[in-house]
């Protein structure tokens, strides 16, 4: 976990670096116009390339489904996790199976990895940065980081990196309790011939995911039915050995 982190961290850094030198090299009056903007920025995916629809998406400004920021949110409600931001899901409704033969059938933490369906890629005129940060009540913490740049017309680099980690809601022996800790990031870049012929996709993509499964709360007669609801007294199953790790590398 951590060396990931410093690996983002370290990366992060070189890129500001190299944008500063090469921004040193170029003299660009943008003061009196705006140059740059949503027009500037778009979005493509595999899908649009293996389709042949050529289609391009343009950066969302609407405020439409703002306050949605999870993988449950984000799907309309068609999945379902254990109560806390990072656990594992399950889909409301059958899915046909993304491969042909035999699977292992650990897909609990799938939705959260970026995948092929859902790498963007971005052709944009100037360096994009696009920065979110969610705060919960009981400490709860999601941030996601963008940082994408064209090296030249037909050449971009797309840096896509979440952090999420949640507390636990009830068998907690402090407010800081952590329930599920997830990282996810993906590097991805393209290529684009001058005859526009070939075009070369790439993208690296992780998920490391630890989660202190509970197992759910240990009947106590002792308490009625609405203490059940004081989360703070009710005991889990499981103690804090119980761990769910997955890591996975696209």
């Amino acid at each position: 976990m951590q060396s990931s982190f410093h690996f983002f961290i370290t990366f992060f850094i070189f890129i500001l670096s190299f944008q500063t030198i090469y921004a040193q090299s170029q003299i660009l009056d943008d003061t009196t116009k705006q140059v740059y903007g949503t027009n500037t920025t778009l979005i493509f995916k595999e899908t649009d390339i293996i389709d042949d629809t050529k289609r391009l998406y343009k950066l969302d400004t609407l405020l439409n489904n703002f306050h949605h920021f999870t993988v449950v949110q984000k799907s309309n409600y068609l999945y379902q996790d254990l109560g806390g931001w990072g656990t594992a899901l399950r889909p409301m409704y059958f899915q046909t199976p993304h491969q042909i033969g035999a699977r292992v059938g650990i897909d609990a933490f799938r939705p959260y990895l970026f995948t092929a369906d859902n790498v963007e890629y971005y052709d944009t005129k100037s360096p994009f940065i696009r920065l979110n940060y969610v705060q919960g009540t009981t400490g709860d913490q999601a941030a996601n980081f963008i940082y994408a740049r064209n090296v030249n017309k037909r050449l971009s680099f797309t840096l896509n990196y979440k952090r999420t980690n949640s507390n636990k809601i009830y068998g907690a022996d402090n407010t800081r309790d952590i329930l599920a800790d997830q990282t996810t990031l993906y590097l991805a870049s393209q290529y684009e011939s001058k005859n526009k012929k070939y075009r070369l996709l790439f993208h690296y993509s992780h998920l490391n995911q630890v989660v202190n499964e509970q197992g759910g709360i240990v009947k106590d007669a002792s308490l009625p039915d609405s203490g059940r609801f004081a989360y703070r007294e009710v005991v889990a199953k499981l103690s804090n050995r119980a761990r769910s790790w997955q890591t996975h590398n696209n």
